[in-house]
């Protein structure tokens, strides 16, 4: 018996829309960046990771696919990953110090700190939360 789950229907749906939009426009970066997210949904790390990785080549300017794909990097639990991560957190931060996903400020910013906080760095931490602060009383 084949059961199907709304959530797989929604799930091909989206990937359908996608891939027409992608065959539509194949140098979309946005589009890309869509179908890392919705890859990684559905625990697709390698798709992800390289549908991000084409959406930073597209578009180098933005900041979202690069802390978007730092957290796929992260979610893969190896050394070499972090690293690669914190230096897309770093380039992100510097895009973008004002990014927002969703009701989330500054994301890029919180997940760096995070990190360095989880190797020790506190101070490094404090910094840089303390500089994104600055940022955004100076945006307003």
């Amino acid at each position: 018996m084949d059961v199907r789950y709304p959530e797989d229907q929604q799930f091909n749906e989206a990937k359908s829309a996608i891939d027409a939009a992608l065959k539509a426009d194949p140098k979309n970066a946005r589009t890309y960046e869509l179908l890392g997210r919705l890859e990684f949904t559905r625990k697709n790390t390698a798709g992800a990771i390289d549908a991000l990785r084409r959406s930073i080549a597209l578009r180098p300017d933005a900041a979202g696919p690069r802390y978007f794909l730092a957290k796929v990097l992260v979610s893969t639990g190896t050394p070499d990953a972090r690293v690669e991560a914190k230096q897309l957190l770093l380039d992100a931060i510097a895009l973008a110090p004002a990014y927002w996903e969703g009701d989330e400020e500054s994301p890029h910013a919180h997940m760096l700190a995070q990190m360095f906080a989880d190797e020790g760095s506190y101070e490094r931490a404090q910094a840089l939360l303390d500089w994104i602060a600055k940022q955004d009383e100076e945006a307003q």
